[in-house]
């Protein structure tokens, strides 16, 4: 039921692209709706339908604030899909920011840069009905940078690299070179990444890895590096396109025929689902990174508050709207809140048992990291990866070029 749910919402979410705008004026409400209260503006490029609901309920409730909602997807055009985005930039120079900012997979990084978002640890620390301490701590450590904390979410999903325990070893984490070692060392297997084409595994091996490669802080980029080079390595090597159809990954992971698969967890149901299959055999080590954990949370949307609002908390008490106990009791039935206690609400109401529940906490515990989809660095790099592929160039030869134009590409837009 949970993954029918999630599905429905990420369809949801493509036949809404344009929906903020068009409901602007209802959100908004009447002069006589709004009277005596302060405008707050929301920026977005996508909305989805419960999001809409939580700013109707909060025009409505709400004693002394408003939201009005600024639809930049509006400005793009069949010629530039980021006119939206540039509309967005030349507001903020013309002091003209919004309060807040739907940043759905968007990076904060591409506004925290410039020191535009204002830190929500501001608030944490001085609200007298929530503090830190009530938070999922994984979902509180991907919502946050060395820095602060830039985004707030309310809920999540997991995605994650598993296979079996037996052939992987008692390890939680492990680096590219670790990885590749592990494939040289189970070459009887051909095709080790089950269910994923070389693109596939391309884009998930970089973009969950992506902060060994870029610095989101300070914007300097190494993909002409030995750890990208191997990554480029790795996947030419140890991947293969099949076109046998879909696998089923715990299926082939039992009989050796795979080595890793992806998991996508709306919740302990989905891990104690594998853990059951794989007998317990299972080690959910998660993609590689060099710095703690390689399991990734995936935020549907999130919300940030620019540094610039005169309305910060006003913008904090719309916030606050969405870590309700009650709003979260029911975000558990889609995916992970990040309430403690909602949390701690659906993994008892879970058939899950005790060594599973005690192993899903631990992977939930250990994320540090959000997932981040840059579509025109990524497209850069899939681009360049192609001419190592096909043998046209040397794997540091396409490090190097998409070096090259991933430099400039992350300084333009810094």
């Amino acid at each position: 039921m949970k993954k029918i749910l999630s599905i429905l919402l990420i369809f949801a979410m493509v036949f809404t692209l344009t929906a903020c705008g068009q409901k602007e004026q209802e959100l908004s409400g009447d002069s006589s709706d709004s009277s005596g209260k302060t405008k707050l503006t929301l920026a977005c490029f996508v909305l989805m339908p419960y999001i809409e609901e939580r700013i109707e309920e909060f025009n409505k409730t709400n004693p002394d604030y408003y939201i009005e909602v600024l639809d930049y997807s509006q400005y793009d055009t069949k010629d530039d899909f980021t006119a939206g985005e540039t509309k967005l930039k030349t507001d903020i120079l013309g002091g003209n920011t919004p309060d807040l900012i739907e940043l759905g997979k968007t990076p904060p990084e591409i506004y925290t840069n410039k020191g535009l978002l204002e830190d929500l640890n501001n608030f944490l620390n001085k609200d007298e009905t929530l503090s830190k301490d009530d938070f999922v701590k994984g979902a509180l450590q991907a919502m946050s940078t060395k820095g602060g904390m830039y985004r707030f979410s309310p809920s999540f999903t997991v995605t994650t690299l598993y296979g079996k325990d037996s052939k992987i070893g008692d390890i939680s984490s492990w680096s590219l070179e670790q990885l590749q070692k592990f494939l040289d060392e189970n070459k009887d297997i051909t095709s080790p990444f089950i269910n994923m084409p070389p693109a596939q595994i391309l884009r998930s091996l970089t973009m969950y890895s992506m902060d060994q490669f870029v610095d989101g802080e300070t914007g300097q980029c190494n993909f002409n590096s030995p750890e990208f080079v191997t990554l480029l390595e790795v996947v030419k090597k140890y991947s293969k396109t099949t076109s046998d159809g879909y696998k089923e990954p715990n299926e082939e992971l039992s009989n050796n025929k795979g080595l890793f698969a992806t998991m996508y967890m709306l919740g302990l149901d989905d891990f104690a689902k594998s853990h059951k299959e794989l007998n317990g055999d299972i080690n959910v080590i998660g993609f590689p990174s060099e710095e703690g954990s390689g399991n990734v949370a995936d935020f549907q949307f999130s919300f940030s508050i620019f540094a610039d609002s005169k309305h910060k908390e006003g913008a904090w008490q719309f916030l606050k709207t969405f870590i309700t106990e009650d709003y979260q009791d029911q975000l558990a039935e889609m995916e992970i809140p990040v309430l403690l206690s909602s949390y701690n609400k659906a993994i008892e109401n879970s058939e899950a048992t005790a060594e599973q529940t005690e192993e899903f906490n631990t992977i939930i515990n250990s994320i540090v990291k959000a997932s981040a989809y840059d579509v025109t660095l990524m497209g850069i790099i899939s681009e360049e990866a192609k001419s190592f592929f096909t043998g046209q160039r040397s794997a540091q030869e396409a490090a190097d070029a998409i070096q090259s134009r991933a430099k400039i590409y992350i300084s333009e837009s810094r």
